[in-house]
């Protein structure tokens, strides 16, 4: 089992959906560059192509239920502002996300990671 370095991993060890998905992909003989969003900052850069390979809007990078995210008003920041917000407080951001080539997965569940293996 290498490692795939078109496949990768954003997460959070401590986060159990995270160690889940990571267990989905290995058990499918991949090992994935994993990227610990908390401990290598995510650049706005690279936070708007993830926000394209999602097919989402920026808020919806946002874990909800969060309490920060509560007491922010979040919803009339404008991008440069949510990209800020984002790269200072990224416990915010959803977690785990696979990316492959032009796409990327919010894994939750942890299953939703399929959708990209069997792509590969």
């Amino acid at each position: 089992m290498g490692i795939n370095t078109n496949l990768e991993l954003i997460y959070n060890p401590n986060c159990s959906k995270c160690v889940k998905t990571l267990s989905i992909i290995k058990a499918h003989g991949h090992t994935p560059l994993l990227i610990n969003y908390l401990d290598v900052p995510l650049n706005h850069s690279f936070l708007k192509t993830l926000v394209s390979k999602l097919d989402i809007k920026l808020l919806d990078l946002f874990r909800l239920n969060e309490h920060d995210y509560k007491t922010h008003d979040l919803i009339s920041k404008s991008e440069n502002e949510l990209l800020e917000f984002a790269t200072s407080n990224p416990i915010l951001i959803q977690r785990p996300i696979a990316i492959y080539r032009d796409k990327a997965i919010i894994c939750r569940p942890p299953e939703r990671v399929l959708d990209i293996l069997k792509n590969m």
